[in-house]
């Protein structure tokens, strides 16, 4: 039973992995020549943030704030200042996860947008103090907005397509982890 538990955890902990990349390649695809006026959605904050939620065995912190520097290095972004404020999210949802299971998803969903305000005053405030040039507030917002509208879908497709839910009252890895 051990055995089993362990390599469906490192199953989506390699799926994980495998859905960070492609979104990167995904978003730097050349796919038009002008700049948009709206933000892509960041989907891999999402999934991280419901994963997190559901089972966070299967998105360990180490391998996230990875993941995440990785993000900062490829889109130019001041390096370990995006990747910090999302390891710091997820450890406040974390520490409010049972808080959050034991509520509704309205609930759920407005402790994710939450901590994605945090995270863009975090970075907008760090940003200013190291005095870097920081990103159009006006993009930032419109992006902001369209992943909370986001997380909904990303949440509800992750537990029906990959099975991510939490888990059962009675589940015992479950127990250890709180």
């Amino acid at each position: 039973m051990a055995d089993t538990s362990v390599s469906h955890k490192w199953l989506y902990r390699g799926l994980y992995i495998v859905i960070a990349l492609v979104t990167y390649y995904i978003h730097l695809l050349p796919l038009q020549t002008i700049p948009r006026g709206w933000g892509l959605p960041d989907i891999l904050l999402c999934l991280t943030f419901a994963w997190a939620l559901r089972r966070p065995e299967y998105v360990p912190l180490t391998l996230v704030a990875a993941l995440f520097f990785l993000g900062d290095m490829l889109f130019q972004r001041p390096p370990g200042l995006q990747s910090a404020a999302i390891i710091l999210g997820l450890e406040f949802l974390r520490t409010r996860r049972g808080d959050v299971r034991a509520a509704t998803f309205p609930t759920e969903w407005f402790m994710v947008v939450v901590t994605m305000v945090g995270i863009l005053i975090f970075t907008r405030f760090v940003s200013a103090i190291a005095l870097l040039d920081p990103p159009s507030l006006r993009l930032t917002l419109i992006q902001f907005v369209i992943t909370a509208a986001c997380y909904p879908f990303i949440a509800g497709l992750s537990s029906v397509l990959f099975k991510v839910r939490y888990p059962a009252a009675n589940d015992i890895s479950d127990r250890a982890l709180t």
